[in-house]
């Protein structure tokens, strides 16, 4: 195995050492010696790639032109990046599933022309002059691109139209690919029983509070992919207000009330419509007070179970950084009876309602001081 070392400047060397830490150029059949006729010609390559850089020219670069093979004993290395025999740790590119969506589709593009290129995210980051870490995001289908990267991306490589047509299609996909199933599901399920232990719940969410949740997980995402996944998340709402509305249950914990979420004026909007969502005949919230004490989803997330005709119940479970969607028979009875002791512990649906009432006042804006 074998780093790589691109012979121009300090630049281009960091680009060609982050290459080599993404497993992108590893030697493969110029992991040969090297001769001075070869050190001359690379260099003669490097000052190409560095002309066609400036100029904004830039066909499909191999690997070949960016990185020369070197033994990876001879590079330092950090002792915490090596393994158990000393020898540099790769990093392992996150695994993509270009088959699940579009978005991912556009991700998986942009590794394989990057990678056939032989560039680094830092050095495409650079050529391009966009953000390395919105282009990790992209590349993993975490994130839609947004200004004119499907266009850059396209003169970058030569693909004529290939990413602006991919980037047409995600835009249309609300959701990306990994909450495609789960938001399928929602749409067919006739009784929705809900537990969130930390915010108030996506189908009851107001728009404000929805978009500082938005934001605080995505903090630089930009403005317009937030207004659409805010979007997203208010249009699955029509659901409990069609002609056959499915059965809705939500157990908040306490904890949801009083949690500021962008501030007193948004918090009291919330909680005002979440009472104003539990006067419906099919939809019912109860408060899980901190006085029940421990409880079997006090580790938190949420925990959503689906009814859908002539299907087995399935369970889903969302935490800050994973979700799983649960369908083996005994491991959904686990959550079954999980989610029925919670709402056996839970305050009733008056009492609940005078709870949210109490924290409403909570988040009333004090008015002036008298004298």
């Amino acid at each position: 195995m074998r780093v790589t070392e691109l012979r121009v400047g300090p630049m281009q060397y960091e680009a060609a050492n982050e290459a080599s830490a993404e497993g992108i150029c590893e030697g493969s059949i110029w992991d040969v010696a090297y001769s001075d006729f070869h050190s001359v010609w690379l260099s003669m390559a490097s000052a190409w790639f560095g002309v066609a850089t400036m100029t904004g020219w830039w066909p499909s670069v191999p690997s070949e032109l960016l990185c020369a093979g070197y033994d990876r004993q001879s590079v330092a290395v950090p002792a915490h990046s090596r393994d158990s025999e000393g020898m540099p740790m790769m990093f392992q590119p996150h695994e993509l599933s270009p088959d699940r969506s579009a978005r991912d589709l556009f991700g998986a593009r942009l590794r394989h022309h990057r990678e056939k290129a032989g560039m680094s995210l830092r050095r495409l980051s650079e050529v391009l002059n966009y953000s390395k870490s919105q282009l990790a995001r992209i590349e993993r289908a975490e994130s839609l691109p947004y200004d004119d990267l499907p266009q850059k991306l396209d003169a970058c490589f030569g693909t004529e139209g290939l990413f602006a047509s991919l980037n047409e299609v995600a835009k249309k996909e609300p959701f990306p690919g990994k909450y495609r199933r789960v938001i399928e599901i929602e749409s067919r399920a006739t009784v929705i029983e809900q537990y969130m232990s930390a915010t108030a719940p996506g189908l009851l969410q107001t728009p404000e509070y929805a978009e500082r949740l938005m934001r605080v997980v995505q903090p630089h995402a930009p403005q317009a992919e937030i207004e659409a996944m805010v979007k997203a998340r208010i249009d699955r709402q029509v659901r409990l207000s069609a002609p056959k509305p499915p059965r809705y249950w939500c157990i908040l914990d306490e904890a949801v009330l009083h949690r500021p979420v962008g501030g007193p004026q948004v918090m009291r909007q919330q909680l005002l419509s979440l009472l104003e969502s539990g006067t419906a005949s099919h939809v019912t919230v109860q408060v899980l007070p901190y006085a029940v004490g421990e409880h079997p989803e006090i580790s938190g997330g949420s925990l959503t179970l689906y009814t859908m005709p002539d299907q087995p119940l399935v369970a889903y479970e969302e935490g800050s950084r994973s979700s799983t969607i649960v369908e083996d028979r005994d491991s959904v009875a686990k959550r079954r009876e999980s989610y029925d002791l919670l709402r056996a512990h839970a305050l009733s649906p008056p009492e609940s309602e005078a709870m949210i009432r109490a924290a409403m006042e909570d988040w009333t804006p004090c008015g002036p001081t008298q004298t």
